[in-house]
């Protein structure tokens, strides 16, 4: 009698859907008690080194190559809310223990559908409190106007201030 208490219409109905996904019975009780793992990003961490430029009194810019730095690449999947916005911290798809980013912050996305849809990004990184960067992604229709619930796959690569000097 008290398992009866313990399940809801809800309980029964996700027991359902996790039938179908597991190929066994699962009784209502059990729901609460599965644990289901999604990955939703993947980085590297590796050897690089960047390129800029020197301005100095009215002289040419001259290139300046850095020694090796740590280069990270994360790339993740996202969902655009219904106002065609999906906003998110770098750090919500990595697990590196420290890391100090740097612009420029190098951003790719594409919608992942059929239909005729734009992506735009905007990227800030952070300081506090944590270094950071935050990501805001934008999908439109071919009107022009936001759209929301697309999928969208990012790629993005960015400098860590620890891993090198210039």
């Amino acid at each position: 009698m008290a398992s009866e208490e313990r399940t809801s219409p809800d309980d029964q109905e996700l027991a359902k859907h996790f039938e179908a996904i597991l190929g066994r019975e699962v009784p209502p009780e059990e729901v609460a008690e599965l644990v289901f793992r999604v990955t939703v990003g993947l980085y590297t961490v590796e050897n690089g080194r960047s390129t800029s430029r020197v301005f100095s009194g009215g002289l040419p810019p001259i290139k300046s190559c850095a020694t090796e730095t740590n280069m990270h690449m994360f790339g993740g999947i996202v969902t655009t809310r219904s106002d065609g916005r999906a906003a998110f911290k770098l750090s919500d798809f990595h697990c590196a223990a420290s890391f100090t980013p740097i612009a420029p912050i190098i951003l790719v996305a594409t919608a992942h559908t059929r239909a005729p849809v734009l992506v735009t990004t905007f990227t800030t990184v952070v300081s506090t409190p944590n270094p950071d960067v935050n990501i805001e992604l934008f999908s439109w229709n071919a009107d022009g106007n936001r759209v929301g619930g697309i999928p969208i796959r990012w790629l993005c690569r960015v400098r860590d201030g620890i891993g090198g000097v210039e």
